[in-house]
C-alpha cells in the first residue's frame, strides 16, 4: 500500500491507493482513502486544479510544435521512399492522405487540452504528460501510435522519434 502525505505546516492530507484523474482522464494520484484536516479541504481542491490545468498558450505552442514536427517527418518520408502519401495543413488541422484515398486527421481540442487523431482504426485522444503526448485510452505515445497508423493505413513506415515525437 502506498501513502502520500502532503503538509503545509498547518494542514495535512494523507492519501491511500485509489485514483484522481484530470479533466482529460489521466490518473494523477492513486487514492483509496484520504484524511484531510478540516481547514485544508479547499486548499486540496485548489492545489489539484492548479497543478493539472495547462494554460491555453502552453497547449497551443506545444500543439503547433508537434504539428510542425509531424509535417517534417512525413515530408522526409515522402522524399526518401516512393509513396503517394500526401499532407496538407488548413486551419491548424493536419490531414495525411494515403495512397488508397483514406485520411489520417490530426487536430487540437483546446477545451480539453488534447491532440486528437482520427484514422480508419479509430479516434485517439492525447494528453500532454511530462512533455509527451500520451493516448488516454491505451497510454501509448503519439509517435508510436502515429507510426502504427501510417504503417497499417498508408503502408508507410515513418519514424516520428527522429523529430522528437516519442
Amino acid at each position: 500500500m502506498h501513502r502520500l502525505i502532503i503538509s503545509n505546516g498547518s494542514s495535512f492530507f494523507i492519501f491511500r491507493t485509489a485514483q484522481i484523474k484530470n479533466k482529460a482522464g489521466i490518473i494523477l494520484i492513486s487514492l483509496k482513502s484520504c484524511i484531510v484536516s478540516p481547514s485544508s479541504a479547499f486548499i486540496l481542491s485548489t492545489l489539484i486544479i492548479t497543478d493539472i490545468t495547462m494554460s491555453s498558450p502552453d497547449f497551443n505552442t506545444r500543439y503547433d510544435e508537434t504539428l510542425l514536427a509531424i509535417e517534417e517527418a512525413v515530408e522526409e518520408a515522402i522524399d526518401s521512399i516512393e509513396t503517394e502519401l500526401d499532407f496538407e495543413t488548413i486551419n491548424d488541422i493536419l490531414t495525411l492522405t494515403c495512397e488508397d484515398g483514406t485520411s489520417i486527421i490530426i487536430t487540437r481540442q483546446s477545451a480539453t487540452s488534447q491532440l486528437w487523431v482520427a484514422a480508419r482504426s479509430g479516434g485517439f485522444h492525447f494528453d500532454l504528460v511530462d512533455g509527451q503526448w500520451i493516448c488516454d485510452s491505451d497510454q501509448e505515445s503519439l509517435g508510436i501510435k502515429l507510426s502504427g497508423i501510417c504503417r497499417s493505413q498508408g503502408g508507410v513506415d515513418i519514424d516520428f522519434s527522429d523529430k522528437g515525437i516519442a
